[in-house]
């Protein structure tokens, strides 16, 4: 399972002239800029009107050689927009930070979250899906011109350039002056997203997989590789709140080349998401699909797995249930026999509210045996912003 990043995604590919396959791209030569990880060599940027996607290439790999940033520039958008990723480096390993699309008059780079602006979905810089020998000097990211550029006109063609930094130092640019012009592709491709069954989340994850596949569309059923989806609040283009790794959001490929995807999201309660594709220039944003998280209540019992315990000598059971749930109750159960025993009602107990909701008893053995507790809150609700009911670990308690 590969790791990827969702990022904005540049793809500038500058070393020899390549035939590409429409749009605008750009070439530049080897060896006017060092180190080579920051020479530019080949760029492309392909776009429709809905959707684009923005490569980049360098002549040399990535080496532990300080952090930089790459920065495309739309100049024909007023202001003009700027695609920025940012490699931090701290002498060990490198840290793809992804790409932002910044569409304001000052586009910061922070240097733990990264660029300014809105994330895109792209690649990790050192695992090129589309062209795996590419990896380490090759960007590649792609985005919905509605999500990205709301309510912005998108011009019928696209001036651009490409600029790498270091520091405060400009490091190389392509072309070496003037633009490069881009055209919408003709003809674009139909994307569908058919999400899998989400798994409920335990509270104290504070997050949630969702799961599915990729198609070209829905009659061919042909898996769009090595793309992934989005998660959205529902009929907005708001981004649900993504987990972060070094503040970057991040997905697993599960297995790419068939068009499927996984991605990690936060949640403290039931959530409803919708799912899509952004949307690459070739391929159009996918109609949208709606999944529900459910997230249980954390529970816990706050014993030994297991206990050995002398006959008459009291035991203290206690526990907490997250989220607060004040005004309610749980269930302790208990069997005497292992697995597949069944479980019997034991007793009933409040909660009580202060900084946590928590419950407290004591229970004296007065007889031998073997014993394994378990504690539920039965009192979840399926209803949006509530949580699903919860059940603690087992302990099992031998009295001699």
């Amino acid at each position: 399972m590969r790791r990827r990043y969702l990022a904005v995604a540049l793809a500038v590919a500058l070393s020899t002239p390549t035939a590409f396959a429409a749009g605008g791209a750009l070439t530049d030569q080897c060896g006017d800029a060092s180190p080579s990880a920051l020479d530019l060599t080949r760029a492309e940027l392909l776009y429709s009107p809905r959707s684009f996607q923005v490569r980049t290439e360098t002549c040399g790999s990535t080496l532990p050689d300080g952090s930089w940033t790459i920065t495309v520039h739309l100049a024909s958008f007023t202001p003009e927009v700027q695609i920025v990723g940012q490699m931090r480096d701290n002498g060990a390993y490198s840290t793809w930070s992804g790409f932002s699309l910044c569409a304001d008059a000052t586009c910061p780079v922070d240097p733990f979250f990264g660029p300014s602006g809105t994330r895109m979905a792209g690649f990790a810089y050192d695992d090129n899906l589309d062209t795996p020998a590419l990896s380490g000097r090759s960007a590649f990211g792609y985005g919905d011109w509605s999500v990205l550029l709301p309510g912005v006109t998108i011009p019928s063609s696209i001036d651009y350039y490409v600029t790498t930094h270091k520091g405060s130092a400009d490091l190389d640019r392509a072309p070496d002056v003037g633009t490069v012009t881009a055209t919408p592709l003709t003809s674009t491709r139909e994307s569908r997203v058919t999400p899998g069954p989400v798994p409920t989340a335990p509270f104290f994850t504070g997050s949630t997989i969702v799961t599915g596949r990729l198609t070209h569309d829905s009659a061919s059923g042909l898996p769009l590789a090595n793309r992934s989806a989005s998660l959205y609040k529902p009929s907005t283009n708001e981004r649900a709140e993504p987990m972060l790794w070094a503040g970057q959001d991040f997905a697993w490929d599960v297995d790419p080349d068939n068009g499927e995807f996984a991605t990690l999201t936060r949640v403290s309660s039931n959530t409803t998401f919708e799912v899509g594709f952004d949307g690459d220039g070739v391929h159009d944003p996918s109609p949208r699909a709606t999944v529900r998280a459910l997230v249980s209540a954390f529970v816990t019992l706050d014993l030994p797995d297991s206990l050995s315990w002398q006959r008459g000598r009291a035991v203290r059971f206690h526990g907490v249930v997250r989220p607060k749930q004040p005004g309610t109750s749980v269930l302790v159960q208990a069997r005497s026999g292992g697995p597949g025993t069944a479980w019997r009602n034991w007793r009933t107990v409040p909660l009580v509210d202060n900084a946590d909701t928590y419950y407290a008893f004591t229970w004296t053995p007065l007889t031998t045996g073997r014993t394994t507790f378990r504690v539920l809150w039965l009192h979840g609700s399926s209803a949006e912003g509530d949580v699903v009911n919860g059940m603690s670990n087992y302990s099992t308690i031998t009295v001699t």
